[in-house]
């Protein structure tokens, strides 16, 4: 599965801020299902021309927003009603 976000190098937004919001977008519009595998950081990477601590800064902050869990060397998209509940806390 190719990943190719729309990123855009010549933007003053960092590209780590890039990536999570571009990843977090495709959660939300359901790109990646609930309790499905987000594909991995090296997939993104080699996808994107982007380097590994780029890619990590990005899913770090997801998971710390809730919008994916780690499990073991995976990241999962967190349950839809989840991510509703972060998002109403933070509001």
């Amino acid at each position: 599965m190719t990943v190719k976000l729309a990123i855009d190098p010549a933007s003053p937004v960092p590209l780590f801020l890039q990536v999570k919001g571009l990843i977090r977008k495709e959660i939300l519009n359901g790109r990646f299902d609930a309790d499905n595998r987000i594909p991995p950081m090296r997939r993104i990477e080699i996808d994107n021309s982007l380097s590994r601590t780029t890619v990590e800064r990005a899913y770090w902050l997801l998971a710390k927003e809730g919008y994916m869990t780690k499990i073991g060397n995976a990241y999962f998209v967190q349950k839809e009603e989840e991510i509703v509940l972060e998002e109403l806390t933070y509001n």
